[in-house]
Order: structure tokens, then C-alpha cells, then sequence
């Protein structure tokens, strides 16, 4: 029962699909159907569908691989990060 995660990032980048609960935090993690599967929180059923989708469906299981691991690799790349932090920076600074 969490509202953020450090496993989400973790898993795009290590290639294992994600599945998680449709909540605050977490939605701002997945991209449905494009880095992973929202299931409602405490719905059983829809998160047993959602785990056979993901371990009979081989094209969807890849395209979570690589959209996670895309999105990992471009938005939460040190370089990403790093720009938009010397940009927050130069704003503040130009502000003051």
C-alpha cells in the first residue's frame, strides 16, 4: 500500500513489465498500455487479468519492455535530469 514507488523506475529499467494500482503517484509512474497496465486498487479479479495478459500476451509483454524502458532511459536520464535542473536553476537565479 504505497502512493509512490522506487520499484516502477526499477523494473523499466531491469525489462520486467509493470502492472500497478490506479492511484495518485503511481499513475504519474505508468503509462497505461504504453510502460504498463493500471488495474483499480483492491481489484482482484482485474489484477489476476491484467498478470495472464501481460504472461500470455508475448507482443504486449514487449511493448511494456521497451516503453518502460524507453521512458526510463529518455525522461529520468541523468543527462534529462540534470538539464532540467540547471534550467530550474537558471529561472530561479534570472528571478531574483
Amino acid at each position: 500500500d504505497a502512493s509512490q514507488s522506487g520499484v516502477i523506475p526499477i523494473a523499466y529499467s531491469m525489462g520486467i513489465p509493470v502492472i500497478a494500482s490506479r492511484i495518485a503517484g503511481l499513475v504519474d509512474q505508468v503509462i497505461e498500455g504504453v510502460t504498463g497496465l493500471m488495474v483499480t486498487p483492491g481489484n482482484h479479479k482485474e489484477l489476476a487479468t491484467a498478470c495472464l495478459r501481460v504472461l500470455r500476451e508475448e507482443g504486449l509483454r514487449q511493448q511494456l519492455v521497451s516503453g518502460g524502458y524507453n521512458l526510463i532511459s529518455d525522461r529520468f536520464s541523468w543527462n534529462t535530469i540534470t538539464d532540467q535542473l540547471l534550467d530550474s536553476f537558471s529561472k530561479a537565479l534570472k528571478n531574483n
